[in-house]
């Protein structure tokens, strides 16, 4: 909680700086306005490789666990139907 106020403050700050620049002339609108767009763009490409790359090792993972199954070796203990029927005890 702490951290999320601290964090709050800290925006708060950055924003009210941006406003006192725009306000003096220091920066104009319009390039805040292109800088944000960038910014935009940035996280956007930035979430998109996370995501894509959460996919493929999720992906890999899932094809590692298919493979370790599929190469098992089988249970010594299980029987087929047919060892099942000839090796039954004579009552």
């Amino acid at each position: 909680m702490h951290e999320q106020s601290s964090r709050s403050t800290a925006i708060e700050s950055k924003m009210n700086t941006i406003s006192t620049q725009v306000r003096t002339g220091e920066v104009s609108a319009q390039d805040l306005f292109e800088k944000q767009k960038a910014y935009s763009t940035d996280v956007t490409k930035s979430s998109l490789t996370r995501g894509i790359l959460r996919k493929t090792a999720a992906f890999l993972l899932l094809i590692t666990v298919v493979v370790t199954y599929t190469q098992m070796p089988a249970s010594r203990k299980s029987k087929s139907d047919a060892e099942k029927i000839a090796f039954r005890p004579d009552p």
